[in-house]
């Protein structure tokens, strides 16, 4: 997770919330994929540390959770 572990898990809990909220349920590779990502992430902090970024992640709008999952991602052409 290379020091990343906090993004992770509030990356994490935008995507739990945004499941909930649609009622849906993530597929299952979906959770093949993040599940052991998540735990490492959790692991890497303190408890209460990944419970405040996992909840911190939950709270945020669709449009902040894209924001904040493209933020430092982009590659000029």
């Amino acid at each position: 997770l290379e020091g990343r572990a906090e993004r992770a898990l509030r990356l994490g809990g935008a995507a739990a919330a945004m499941f909930d909220a649609t009622g849906q349920q993530p597929p299952a590779g979906w959770r093949l994929f993040t599940e052991p990502i998540l735990a490492r992430a959790r692991a890497a902090l303190a408890p209460e540390a990944a419970a405040q970024a996992w909840e911190s992640g939950r709270q945020l709008g669709f449009d902040e959770a894209l924001g904040y999952a493209l933020e430092g991602e982009r590659v000029s052409a």
